[in-house]
């Protein structure tokens, strides 16, 4: 039985991965470097929203174009028309698993086994379904991690580790928490610290579904690389760092987990999807979040039903009416800051009573600049907050390393989904 395992190691740029694996010694990544390479491109480009690892991922999965599939928001797989590739294999009576993608939906696989989507894909629940108690606090977090509610993390947390205690992974778990310990000694409550410790549960749970599935056909999405290239990749280009080290060490231990765990003859292939470029010598670009988004709506006169926030700086909202949609549309449309457009507006092409929404503002300004919205002036820094200044912007290449199955040196990125299905 031909078995592959997928690991989706999400924008991590090549030169800074062979800097950090040679000066760091981590051995598992020092050998996915020494795998046949297959470098990957794709056509879009900045700025059409399409160069973005939620709408590259879609062009993996499917092996479609952006073009083609069309989805460029986060959390817009309700609108997918494409055939996954774990939907195909299961029409094709080829068990798979996948853990963590992103912005992927399971719908009527029914030999996927086991499905984890990312936090943020709102619409779509785990399978089976213990996996969407253990999906609510992550994707809690990861929404509302500037206004956390401390029941809410209470009584999410109680679940999450109820999942936890009952995945047969305690004692691996217990030997995770030194290493958490040690690290917020050495550098506080940091996100990066959090990322990765989740991811390793995260894989440690995958590791043990696979092991009990057995499917032939497995993927494991892990973040941790693209978020410290574009927070904390503040040394040059190929330069390592405290943060870094420790996120890449943290991979290298994943990694090196996820090789034990290969069945004889199992595929392995690692690739990035799309990449990035270190920008510490580009102008400063500042990445903005509403402290609560839901409260700014309210606060800027905006009725809405629903607001479900994304990954970064943006959301979608719900309306009750195409009217209230119109209405909110124009309200954000208009808001300036600066003398500037704070949003991009965007009205869904097939519901209408829905819109996407990001902030569409980058430049450095004082917390007392007013933001002036809807005949109203709100303080901005009584609702958003700078999260970072990017050190990492994405580029249309990307990487591949692989083991057991045969890929061409060159390949646009969706073309990988044909080869799996070969393979098969």
């Amino acid at each position: 039985m031909k078995r592959l395992c997928l690991l989706e190691l999400n924008e991590f740029n090549l030169d800074l991965l062979r800097s950090v694996a040679e000066a760091r010694g981590l051995r598992n990544l020092q050998a996915l470097l020494r795998l046949p390479h297959t470098c990957t491109t794709t056509n879009d480009r900045e700025p059409t929203g399409f160069l973005e690892p939620w709408a590259q991922w879609v062009s993996v999965h499917t092996g479609t174009t952006s073009e083609t599939h069309g989805i460029k928001h986060l959390g817009d797989v309700d609108k997918l028309s494409a055939i996954q590739v774990w939907e195909e294999l299961s029409n094709r009576e080829v068990t798979s698993g996948a853990w963590g993608v992103m912005n992927g939906t399971r719908r009527s696989a029914k030999n996927c086994k086991f499905f984890l989507p990312d936090p943020w894909t709102f619409s779509e629940p785990g399978h089976p379904a213990r996996l969407t108690r253990l999906l609510a606090l992550p994707r809690y977090v990861s929404k509302n991690y500037l206004s956390l509610s401390k029941r809410k993390l209470l009584g999410l947390g109680a679940g999450f580790l109820w999942v936890l205690l009952t995945s047969g992974i305690t004692l691996r778990l217990l030997a995770e928490l030194p290493r958490l310990g040690t690290a917020l000694r050495k550098f506080g409550a940091k996100h990066f610290v959090f990322i990765s410790f989740f991811e390793s549960l995260s894989t440690l749970l995958f590791l043990r579904h696979k092991h009990a599935h057995d499917p032939q056909l497995s993927v494991l999405f892990l973040n941790s690389v693209a978020h410290a290239q574009h927070h904390h990749w503040t040394h040059g280009a190929t330069g390592p760092n405290d943060a870094l080290d420790f996120v890449w060490s943290s991979v290298d231990r994943c990694v090196g987990w996820l090789r034990d765990s290969l069945r004889d003859g199992e595929a392995l292939v690692v690739m990035n999807g799309l990449s990035q470029t270190n920008t510490n010598a580009e102008d400063p670009w500042i990445l903005y979040r509403a402290f609560d988004p839901g409260k700014f709506l309210v606060d800027a006169g905006v009725e809405f039903v629903k607001n479900e926030p994304l990954m970064t700086y943006d959301c979608h909202l719900f309306l009750a009416s195409p009217e209230h949609r119109d209405r909110a549309f124009e309200v954000l449309r208009t808001a300036t800051v600066a003398d500037h457009p704070l949003f991009f507006v965007e009205n869904d092409g097939e519901d209408p009573r829905r819109l996407f929404y990001r902030v569409d503002f980058s430049k450095s300004v004082d917390d007392d600049i007013p933001v002036h919205i809807h005949g109203r002036e709100l303080r901005f820094g009584d609702h958003f907050c700078a999260i970072v200044q990017r050190t990492g912007r994405h580029i249309p290449r990307g990487d591949v390393f692989s083991e057991g199955i045969e890929l061409p040196t060159t390949m646009p990125n969706h073309e990988m989904n044909r080869h799996i299905l070969e393979y098969f």
